[in-house]
C-alpha cells in the first residue's frame, strides 16, 4: 500500500513540489497555502479509496476556497490508487496504521474509543496524548492553564484548575489524564484558543509524560504502567501493588542495576 511521500513521489514525479510544500506537516493535511491543500486533497482521496476514510473537512473546505478542480484530484488519486492497489487485508493491523495517519483530525475522546475498542497502542506521541495512554505532570497541566488563562480568562479553565489542585499526586493517572485530554482539547476549541496558536495536544506530547530512570535510560512511565502489576511482579521479583505512576516510578528506580537491564527487554 502507498503510506509514504517516496512511494508518491516515485509514482507521479510531478507531485515533488507539492511533496515539498506540504512536507513538514504533511500527515495532518496542511491546507495553509494552494499547495498544500491540493497535495493534502490528493492524499485523502487515496486513503478514501484504499482505507474507507473519510476526506478531512478542512481539506474540502480548502479546495473550494482555492478553487482546485475536483477532476484534477480524481485523476492524480486514480493514478495512485491504480499503481498501488492494496491486497485484501484480514486483519485491522495495517489498516489502523494507516488510520493513525489521518486520526489527529478527530476529537480526543473518538481516539480514546477506537484504542479502546481495538486495544491499539499508538506509536507517535500526539496521538498517545489524544488516546489517554500518556500520564500527564500536574504541574505541566497547571502552566499549560496559566499560559491559556493570561491570554484569555475561562471559568472552564478555572474549573479544571481547581480540580486538578486536588490531585495529591505529582502525576495525573491514565484516566485522570484521559479525562483532562479531553477537557483541554474541547476548551481549546470552544474559546479559541486553538486559533490564537494553543496546541494541547502538542504541548501535551512535548512535555507532560513522566520519565522514569532505568539503567541510565529515561523511559515514560506509560511503558511500565502496560506491563500491568502482575507481569512487574513476575519480572522483578516482588510484589508489585500499585501501578500509580508516581510510585512505580519509585519502585523503578529503586530496584538494582541488573533488575532495572532485564526489565528494559519487556518496556516498549
Amino acid at each position: 500500500m502507498l503510506t509514504t511521500l517516496h512511494d508518491m513521489i516515485t509514482t507521479i514525479p510531478q507531485l515533488a513540489p507539492l511533496v515539498k510544500e506540504a512536507a513538514q506537516d504533511w500527515e495532518s493535511f496542511p491546507c495553509d497555502t494552494k499547495e498544500q491543500a491540493f497535495f493534502s486533497a490528493i492524499y485523502a482521496g487515496y486513503l478514501e479509496k484504499t482505507a474507507s476514510l473519510d476526506s478531512p473537512p478542512h481539506v474540502q473546505r480548502a479546495t473550494k476556497l482555492y478553487k482546485i478542480a475536483q477532476e484534477s484530484i480524481d485523476q492524480i488519486v486514480q493514478k495512485l490508487v491504480s499503481v498501488h492497489l492494496p491486497k485484501e487485508i484480514e486483519d485491522t493491523s495495517e489498516q489502523m496504521k494507516v488510520a493513525e495517519v489521518v486520526l489527529l483530525t478527530k476529537s480526543a475522546g473518538e481516539i480514546q474509543a477506537f484504542a479502546q475498542e481495538f486495544n491499539h497502542t499508538f506509536e507517535t506521541p500526539e496521538l498517545q496524548v489524544k488516546a489517554g495512554q500518556v500520564c500527564f505532570e500536574k504541574q505541566a497541566c497547571l502552566e499549560m492553564i496559566e499560559a491559556r488563562q493570561h491570554y484569555k480568562p475561562s471559568h472552564a479553565l478555572t474549573t479544571l484548575q481547581q480540580q486538578l489542585e486536588k490531585v495529591a499526586s505529582d502525576s495525573l493517572s491514565l484516566e485522570d489524564s484521559a479525562q483532562f485530554a479531553i477537557a483541554m482539547e474541547a476548551i481549546d476549541k470552544t474559546a479559541g484558543y486553538e486559533l490564537k496558536g494553543f496546541n494541547f495536544v502538542k504541548d501535551a506530547a512535548r512535555k507532560s509524560a513522566l520519565q522514569v530512570s532505568c539503567d541510565s535510560r529515561k523511559i515514560p512511565v506509560e511503558s511500565f504502567i502496560r506491563l500491568g502489576k502482575d507481569r512487574l511482579t513476575q519480572i522483578i521479583g516482588e510484589p508489585v501493588s500499585s501501578t500509580d505512576p508516581q510510585e512505580l516510578k519509585a519502585i523503578v528506580e529503586s530496584l538494582p542495576r541488573d533488575i532495572q537491564k532485564l526489565l528494559l527487554r519487556y518496556v516498549k
